[in-house]
């Protein structure tokens, strides 16, 4: 159908959705950025920003985003020359695949490569996990096996925003680095997520048709963030 071929290949709605919000701030503040992801996988922010950007992970397929720049490297172990080097750094959905030691060990990594702004998204909350619990068990009958980050979310409790906000000032205070001001923002309401994924998990060639048809509906589904499965914490910082 024409309708259909206007949809991107590959596209998820989900995941569209969880990176919006920074794709809007980094066209808005403009400009030439270096811009730096951790735990970006083999596309991270690319299909949605198209701006060349450097993306931190453990590996990476044959098979990238044209504009990442990929960097093998644990979120909790950067290296240092790498400092400061970049005006905006962001994870999305890394956070809660790392023990609890680990995740402010990630933070503060975070907050050395970067100069000014941060990004951190998260599931959080107990809906969030009761979503996740479902959607493992979902997946496991529709599939006849675990899908990996479903098994890894429930490895450790979910992040807790009041922890990720502690862990940024502790990690800020120790690298010198002064807040200008600290945001949080709801991301993609907790049964809109539900019913994404369990639209797009179905293996029901008509229900998975809703699923990618959810693309024309990309911007209304976005405004659907009250009692949400995701927290974004921003931060915009300068050093001392």
């Amino acid at each position: 159908m024409k309708f259909y071929s206007k949809i991107p290949d590959n596209f998820d709605i989900t995941v569209y959705l969880r990176y919006l919000p920074i794709v809007n701030f980094i066209n808005k503040i403009g400009g030439e950025k270096e811009i730096g992801e951790v735990g970006s996988g083999n596309y991270g922010i690319g299909p949605f920003l198209e701006k060349k950007f450097y993306g931190f992970d453990l590996a990476f397929s044959s098979h990238q985003s044209e504009y990442l720049i990929p960097i093998k490297a644990l979120a909790t172990e950067i290296p240092d020359k790498w400092q400061d080097g970049f005006d905006l750094v962001f994870s999305v959905d890394m956070l809660e695949h790392l023990s609890p030691v680990e995740r402010e060990k990630a933070i503060g990594q975070m907050i050395k490569i970067s100069r000014e702004y941060l990004f951190i998204a998260f599931p959080s909350g107990k809906n969030a996990s009761r979503v996740d619990c479902f959607l493992d068990h979902y997946y496991q009958r529709t599939h006849g096996q675990p899908l990996g980050f479903l098994k890894e979310h429930r490895r450790y409790p979910l992040p807790k925003e009041k922890e990720v906000k502690d862990a940024i000032g502790r990690q800020l205070y120790q690298q010198n680095k002064t807040p200008v001001q600290i945001k949080r923002y709801n991301n993609t309401n907790d049964f809109l997520y539900l019913f994404l994924l369990w639209l797009g998990f179905s293996e029901n060639k008509y229900l998975t048709r809703i699923f990618s048809f959810c693309y024309f509906f990309r911007k209304l589904l976005s405004k659907i963030n009250f009692s949400s499965y995701r927290k974004i914490i921003f931060v915009q910082f300068k050093n001392e």
